[in-house]
């Protein structure tokens, strides 16, 4: 049996990643072009780009992508900001001969964003990031990171949620024209995959609690009469009250 290496997912950019971090802190430089152009290529592949990358006549090797954390000011994080666009550029040799990697931020309207602080609500949307995860079908290389995805929105929603091992029941919102059928349970596992990776499914609640009536026994409400209720609150009873 040949076993294929499966290519790596791009993930999003981050100010702690330590390729990141390394051109933030202006480090991040080589002692000739060709090794600087390779580092963006590896970037390149290591991250999700945006989908607005550099015209064909920029001058510089560059690309496009978002990265978290970095350069918000904390108005833009009272607006809601998580992180920034920015451009990395494999710039011309310093005056030292070194061929350095820069990055620049790229300031855009909060709409565009891949990732942005959402209002606190009492249940999740389908547009949660673990949950729009869970739609995707999203791949995890071992169950602890599924694991983790589940501890993540439990976290962000603990009144609505009970977490388990590899499993989460939760409580989901999605727009309806019935109010009623806005609100529904679900509950999401863990679960291998034939090709050897973790994912999480989704799968209704329709769990009900057993009733606790006997065979026979309705629910109707029939009221009672004058004397039983006397006797149900401890009273002796006496004669009716007349009516006028």
């Amino acid at each position: 049996m040949t076993f294929v290496a499966r290519k790596p997912k791009a993930r999003i950019a981050t100010s702690q990643s330590p390729w990141i971090a390394s051109v933030i802190e202006g480090s991040c430089h080589f002692a000739d072009e060709a090794t600087a152009l390779k580092r963006l290529e590896a970037i390149k592949r290591q991250f999700i780009l945006s989908k607005h990358q550099p015209a064909q006549d920029y001058p510089r090797p560059a690309c496009i992508l978002w990265v978290k954390a970095y350069e918000v000011t904390e108005e833009e994080a009272a607006q809601g900001y998580l992180g920034h666009y920015a451009i990395l550029t494999v710039e011309l040799p310093n005056n030292k001969g070194r061929s350095p990697i820069s990055i620049t931020k790229l300031p855009s309207e909060l709409a565009m964003h891949p990732q942005k602080k959402r209002p606190k609500t009492k249940h999740p949307d389908w547009g949660f990031h673990v949950l729009r995860g869970v739609q995707q079908g999203r791949h995890y290389l071992t169950s602890q990171e599924g694991q983790q995805q589940l501890e993540m929105l439990h976290d962000e929603f603990p009144d609505t949620s009970i977490l388990c091992t590899h499993k989460l029941y939760t409580i989901i919102y999605r727009k309806a024209d019935n109010p009623r059928d806005s609100i529904q349970k679900w509950v999401l596992t863990v679960e291998p995959t034939p090709e050897g990776t973790f994912t999480i499914k989704a799968a209704p609640n329709n769990y009900k609690k057993p009733s606790t009536l006997k065979p026979g026994e309705s629910t109707e409400i029939r009221p009672l009469g004058y004397f039983t209720a006397k006797a149900q609150l401890g009273k002796k009873p006496g004669k009716p009250a007349e009516t006028a």
